[in-house]
């Protein structure tokens, strides 16, 4: 006869039980894991539960699974599919080890996002844990020995929670873009938001199709540019180089700084240009694709007919198609990149080569300023009056504070003029992913530092949707 289903009060010390065995398994699995998350009854607080640990791995993409699960078996975990749940492979605990469930699954895989928005929504409504609580205690008793019945009869019950955390999701949604019309109304400029969850198919939408200056956002359609030239076979990444004098100009990059006719290849051009912002490597690369009509040309095609790139890089022309560097709106150039995540433009090959490069960009001070953050205990109002130096004072609240790393990976670009701060970005979560595009000008801030009021409000627009979107 099968083991009886147990059912017991929730217990303190599931919580370090799952930290004891996400810790070790993060220790093997290394940068393959985006994160190691906990679901399942034992995950909520307050509620009954079988006392046994759910796990979930979760690795950036589909790519990554044979790795995993290859380190996941120098632990001792035995590989055993997917169990008839498309997306999830399932594993059996190491021996000698208390008995455990580890899933793994790419970045918002369907089973990951139910399991998340279920203990979610029973984190946050104790009515709904409660009755779910009644509801366990019941079924073991009544099915004691059968866990696959233990199991449909919970069906019905979850199912409808499901609905309902799907109901609210779509009223957060609503929340957060009242809350960035919020933020806008303290900004002295203009805001554009764009953003789009590529597994759910949700949408945020604040001034997304107003027309914005792009500083150096523009060159992720120099970008596409430069690969859909290569598929077709005109240019080859590997092109000779040559640094000459008339495309060295000044501001981001480091091209500037070296020797006149310094060689390099056209791939390492389109490096620079990205993740270093480079405005020399720029302007070879507006060369080599043939001029920026060539350019507007490609995004006319994609559909894009307001994305403009108007000249090279502070090179003034007679034949510029507009002022600025470019111009687009929120909307069209966040479904630029997420066109190529999705694969939907260039090479599969391509669009992961291109969104690799953009995982290395250097400048993470405006989408991802916010997503990590510093958790510092109350130091009660009489704190510095307590020490006598206040420095030390300071010194010591800050020693005492816990960095928390978000789960998350970041393919981005910026782009920072006088009174422009925009970023485009595709977020990597565990609950999927999702490209966001948030464009600011007209600022009446001048300076150029972390503290500028537009670097500040794409941070906190930023925050707003991870925690909508991505937030574990």
């Amino acid at each position: 006869m099968p083991d009886p289903i147990l059912v017991v009060d929730y217990s303190p010390s599931w919580p370090a039980a799952f930290e004891a065995l996400r810790s070790r398994a993060a220790r093997a699995l290394g940068d393959l894991a985006l994160a190691i998350v906990h679901v399942g009854s034992t995950s909520v607080p307050g509620l009954a539960a079988k006392p046994v640990i759910d796990l979930e791995v979760v690795v950036k993409s589909r790519d990554d699974v044979p790795a995993a699960i290859r380190q996941l078996a120098t632990l001792g975990y035995v590989h055993e599919g997917d169990q008839g749940i498309p997306g999830r492979e399932s594993f059996r605990w190491p021996a000698g080890e208390p008995r455990h469930h580890l899933y793994l699954e790419a970045a918002g895989a369907p089973p990951l996002r139910r399991h998340l928005a279920f203990r979610d929504y029973l984190r946050t409504h104790p009515e709904t844990a409660a009755e779910y609580d009644r509801l366990k205690r019941g079924l073991a008793r009544q099915f004691e020995h059968d866990r696959s019945a233990y199991t449909d009869a919970k069906t019905e019950f979850v199912t409808k929670v499901l609905g309902v955390a799907e109901a609210e999701a779509g009223q957060a949604s609503r929340a957060t873009e009242h809350a960035i019309q919020g933020l806008a109304r303290g900004f002295t400029g203009r805001l554009g938001v764009w953003a789009h969850h590529l597994e759910s198919g949700q949408e945020l939408t604040i001034g997304a199709d107003a027309s914005f200056d792009t500083a150096s956002v523009i060159k992720l359609a120099v970008m596409y540019e430069v690969f859909r030239q290569v598929e077709a076979g005109a240019i080859s990444l590997d092109d000779p180089m040559v640094l000459d004098r008339g495309n060295m100009v000044p501001g981001s990059g480091i091209l500037k700084d070296l020797d006149e006719g310094h060689r390099l290849s056209l791939r390492e051009a389109l490096t620079l240009m990205l993740v270093v912002s480079d405005n020399s490597a720029t302007n070879l690369c507006i060369d080599r694709v043939g001029g920026w009509d060539v350019v507007n040309a490609s995004m006319d095609t994609l559909g894009l007919a307001r994305t403009r790139l108007h000249k090279k890089v502070f090179l003034p022309s007679p034949k510029a198609s507009g002022p600025g560097l470019g111009a687009t709106t929120p909307r069209e150039m966040g479904s630029l990149l997420l066109r190529i995540a999705q694969h939907e433009v260039l090479t599969p090959a391509s669009c992961d080569q291109a969104l690799t490069i953009l995982g290395r960009q250097q400048f993470k001070d405006m989408l991802a300023r916010d997503i990590d953050e510093w958790t510092r205990p109350d130091p009660g109002p009489d704190a510095a009056s307590r020490t006598a130096n206040a420095d030390t004072a300071a010194s010591s609240i800050a020693a005492s504070a816990t960095f928390i790393p978000r789960p998350y990976r970041l393919a981005n670009k910026g782009g920072w003029v006088k009174g422009v701060r925009n970023e485009v970005g595709l977020f990597t979560t565990p609950r999927g992913r999702y490209v966001i595009s948030v464009f600011t000008n007209d600022s009446q801030d001048p300076r150029f530092n972390p503290t500028n009021e537009g670097v500040l409000l794409v941070g906190r627009v930023s925050r707003l949707v991870y925690d909508l979107w991505g937030r574990v």
